[in-house]
């Protein structure tokens, strides 16, 4: 038997949780309050008094309480798993991409602009990157033009505000931080954003493709797996203080025009933002998500030695997500676009 289990502090998971119900109608399905499928399905019905075909965590940080809900799916009689599984997958199949994008996108996306492209070389790559960054363009002009995408968009900021739940302190704490890193987005309001993603697996992966070592090293702490790339002749470890430079010397990127927002949450992150610093150090605005008095200190003398107090530390994630939201509504309102003036839609 599958249990899926889905919470707003895992990016993706919601997605992963549609896909597993519509392969595996059979299947279990545990949500927490505030999750994206949660919120969906609870205001389809399937969770209310009388009828509850999924199993919900109103609190992630209550362990015992956890633990129960879990049992209780895993203990689930087949017959009622199969009934509630079944109704589950019958109405996702329903309410499948091209009505989602019919309900929140302009009419003139479809699932076509959404399929899987194979690269193969290096060009491969750079035009799927062409192609991205228009769509992303194209996205933009839809909000900023007031399409229906935004009722759809105010109402996910609203669901935001249950991520204060998840701060270690509280939502009053929670609200406190949002405050200050959004104080510190608004300040420096032109950004470059550069982003990495981490994969699964990665030790299984690494081994493939160098078995030897001889160009990756995996060095693994309490929190997670790093991996770093070596030097072809002298072997030392390429960091990410490296990998700003040969992006800003191979796409032609100019360090100096306009801020720069970087964020970072361990020490491998450090000589980003050192990098950064060294080009612009009046441009930088960083944010950190740490808890470590260590890592906070280094950071601050870092900022110091080049003069720099664009600094602010936050707790957890949705912190940072909270703020970003803040600044993405108040950049909308610096364009002028009224987001609750629904007299255009």
């Amino acid at each position: 038997m599958d249990i899926g289990v889905v919470t707003p502090s895992k990016d993706g998971m919601n997605l992963v949780a549609k896909e597993m119900m519509v392969c595996n109608p059979s299947a279990s399905l545990v949500l927490s309050s505030g999750a994206g499928t949660e919120v969906q399905l609870g205001n389809a019905g399937f969770y209310s008094d009388d009828k509850k075909c999924y199993h919900r965590v109103d609190d992630i940080a209550d362990v015992e309480n956890f633990a129960e809900v879990f049992y209780r799916a895993a203990t689930e009689e087949g017959a009622v798993r199969q009934e509630h599984g079944g109704r589950l997958n019958q109405f996702l199949k329903s309410h499948d991409i091209d009505e989602w994008s019919s309900a929140f996108l302009d009419p003139s996306w479809t699932h076509e602009v959404i399929r899987p492209t194979e690269i193969r070389q290096i060009p491969d790559f750079y035009l799927l990157m062409a192609q991205t960054a228009q769509i992303r363009r194209q996205i933009v002009e839809v909000v900023l033009k007031g399409m229906p995408i935004r009722p759809h968009f105010a109402l996910s900021l609203e669901n935001a505000k249950t991520l204060g739940s998840f701060h270690p302190s509280g939502p009053t704490a929670f609200a406190a931080e949002v405050e200050k890193a959004a104080a510190l987005l608004t300040l420096g309001d032109h950004f470059h954003y550069l982003f990495t993603d981490r994969f699964m697996e990665v030790s299984k992966i690494v081994n493939e493709v160098d078995p030897v070592g001889a160009i990756l090293t995996i060095r693994e702490n309490e929190y997670d797996i790093k991996i770093y790339t070596k030097a072809k002749l002298s072997g030392r470890i390429f960091n990410k203080g490296h990998g700003v430079r040969l992006i800003e010397r191979k796409m032609g990127m100019n360090l100096q025009d306009g801020n720069i927002l970087v964020c970072g949450d361990s020490d491998t992150d450090l000589p980003m933002l050192e990098e950064c610093l060294s080009v612009a150090p009046p441009n930088v605005y960083t944010i950190w998500v740490t808890k470590d008095e260590a890592l906070q200190e280094k950071v601050t003398q870092i900022c110091a030695r080049f003069h720099n107090n664009n600094v602010t530390f936050v707790s957890c994630p949705e912190v940072l997500l909270g703020a970003m939201a803040q600044a993405t509504v108040r950049e909308l309102k610096v364009r002028g676009v009224n987001l609750d003036d629904d007299s255009d839609i």
